[in-house]
């Protein structure tokens, strides 16, 4: 094995990627048969996915000393680092849902935010609870903010933390057409620079 700490300081990581069936079956070769095939696919495949995903730490930790040592502002790194920004009238429950299995498949974070908004209504305070809640059931980095731009914290957030991606909710009658003037959406296209924005339209989502 070789320690986590070597591969952080090397020069250059070459990985050398092959199925797990071509491994097994170039082993096989002239052999006799492997017992329980299946197992050690599955052994190999386990093998080969901590490889790739240890390759990208790697890799963005080496960006992360580079942009430190160079003076630059970060903007992301070689994971998928998602956003899900949420308020009691947007479609939190598919945005949740979508950003952890993207985060799953890229083995990435999932962050949901929730900007500090007085005088909700009853209503509105139960659905921003349970979509608080739902983050934190998946597993998602849960941040409330405070501040009078929700624009300008989101995309500072986006920047201090890596985000890749942000996920909002828009329509053009209620939520975020009334909750940001004007046009936040676009704003935040504008100023999330590097960032890729999903937006998904209002409506309860049901698996």
């Amino acid at each position: 094995s070789v320690l986590e700490a070597f591969l952080l300081k090397a020069d250059e990581i070459e990985i050398v990627d092959a199925p797990p069936e071509y491994v097994t079956r170039a082993a096989q070769s002239g052999s006799p048969p492997m017992l329980d095939t299946h197992k050690q696919e599955r052994q190999l495949s386990e093998l080969r996915e901590i490889a790739l995903v240890l390759a990208a730490e790697v890799v963005d930790y080496q960006l992360e000393e580079y942009l430190v040592r160079q003076g630059i502002e970060q903007v992301y790194g070689a994971h998928e680092r998602i956003l899900v920004f949420v308020t009691p009238r947007s479609n939190a429950s598919l945005m949740i849902y979508r950003g952890r299995r993207q985060a799953d498949r890229f083995h990435g974070e999932l962050h949901v935010v929730y900007v500090q908004h007085d005088n909700l209504s009853p209503k509105d305070q139960r659905t921003l609870f349970d979509n608080l809640a739902n983050a934190r059931q998946a597993n998602a980095h849960v941040e409330i903010l405070q501040g009078e731009d929700p624009v300008a914290l989101i995309v500072d957030y986006a920047a201090k933390n890596g985000i890749t991606q942000i996920f909002v909710g828009h329509s053009q009658e209620t939520g975020w057409v009334n909750y940001w003037k004007p046009d936040p959406v676009e704003r935040l296209i504008m100023e999330a620079e590097g960032i890729d924005i999903r937006i998904f339209p209002q409506g309860e989502y049901r698996k």
